[in-house]
């Protein structure tokens, strides 16, 4: 059974007005935006799988670090020098399952948690407790989450007056990650 057409008449239907439409020039928006443009600001501050980042605390600017062992955040600026990037404090993103995880670079091993709330680099492989998701907060960074068993995601936190990390369930710190 067909349907009947129905009758449009555009001057029953239709308003017009004289007024212009407002369409803001470029330079009142910023300018004409390029790919190359935001493509460098996305490539250099979102983990990604296959590259290698430094994990910056954004607060202090003090980076994640490996020495002797020992996970905590080591100052990127002694005085008018600049530390420069090592193997110790830049990370392998990797995915495993949909979830990102961190090899250092020094030794291999992967950002877990001790199957408490301390942080440790230890694993050879990414498992369960070394898992992270990057969930981006307004005004720049990143939070880094972890699975809590199969229901909660816990983020990374300080503790012992800012010199380690732990994880808990809020109160975690923004991370800026640099590409290098």
């Amino acid at each position: 059974m067909a349907i009947p057409e129905q009758q449009y008449e555009p001057s029953e239907w239709s308003i017009t007005t004289d007024d212009p439409i407002l369409t803001p020039e470029p330079s009142e928006v910023g300018g004409p935006c390029h790919e190359s443009d935001w493509r460098k600001a996305w490539d250099e501050t979102n983990p990604w799988p296959g590259n290698a980042y430094m994990i910056i605390e954004k607060d202090t600017g003090r980076a994640l670090t490996l020495r002797n062992g020992e996970l905590l955040l080591a100052e990127l600026e002694s005085g008018s020098q600049k530390v420069a990037q090592t193997m110790h404090n830049t990370w392998l993103c990797c995915e495993h399952n949909n979830y990102w995880g961190f090899q250092n670079k020094a030794t291999g091993r992967y950002l877990g948690h001790d199957g408490g709330s301390s942080m440790r680099v230890d694993a050879v492989r990414i498992q369960a407790w070394e898992m992270f998701v990057a969930r981006p907060v307004p005004g720049g960074g990143y939070q880094l989450l972890m699975p809590h068993y199969w229901h909660t995601l816990q983020v990374i936190a300080l503790y012992n007056g800012g010199k380690h990390l732990t994880r808990r369930m809020h109160g975690g710190i923004v991370w800026v990650v640099r590409r290098v």
